[in-house]
This record gives C-alpha cells, sequence and structure tokens, in this order.
C-alpha cells in the first residue's frame, strides 16, 4: 500500500493532535472522583480552575503552533505531538500510517 501525501492526511493528524493536546495539557491534573462521572469531573475542574486553564491554553497554542502546525511529514508530525515517546509510543510511523488506513 503507497502512503498517501501528507498534505491530504494533514488536517486530520492536526484535528487529533488538538484533542490531544486537550487532554495531555490543558486537562492533565482532572482528577475523576469515585462518586462523579467524568463529565461532573471536568464541570468541577473547569469551575475551580480557570486561571490554569487560561495558561494552559496559552501552551497549547504555542505547542500547536510552533511544533506541530508546522511539521511536513508524518514522521515529523508523531515527534512533535509527542507519539514517539511513551508507553503507546508508535514505533515505526510509516508502518503505522500504512496499518492504520489498511483498517478502514
Amino acid at each position: 500500500m503507497e502512503l498517501p501525501e501528507y498534505s491530504t492526511i494533514k488536517p486530520a493528524l492536526m484535528f487529533f493532535a488538538m484533542i490531544n493536546l486537550f487532554y495531555t495539557v490543558m486537562f492533565k491534573s482532572l482528577e475523576i472522583k469515585a462518586d462523579d462521572d467524568w463529565s461532573q469531573s471536568l464541570i468541577n475542574y473547569i469551575r475551580h480552575n480557570d486561571q490554569s486553564l487560561m495558561e494552559s491554553a496559552d501552551r497549547m497554542l504555542e505547542s500547536f503552533e510552533n511544533d506541530i502546525l508546522p511539521s511536513t511529514s508524518f514522521t515529523e508530525y508523531c515527534d512533535a505531538a509527542d507519539l514517539l515517546r511513551g508507553m503507546n509510543a508508535i514505533t515505526d510511523p510509516d508502518e503505522f500510517l500504512k496499518d492504520t488506513l489498511r483498517l478502514s
């Protein structure tokens, strides 16, 4: 299977990156209490952490604009989006992309 041009898949990857930044930057400190569901915990977190959320939004935007948006290849995107490190790291970006596109 031949990989598509990066420009073809870039919009979808940018959307994923933004959602991923919400979870890894903005809501990094969100704790779910035993008696609350996720949405209630999120509401309470937003209600009580407005200043830190504004600061997180600035960090998110800076990371998105300076690191992720300028990427010119899927491998560069994976590096900028921090997908090559951690427990669920992508070890081979091209092979990962081929496998992902083969599923659709």
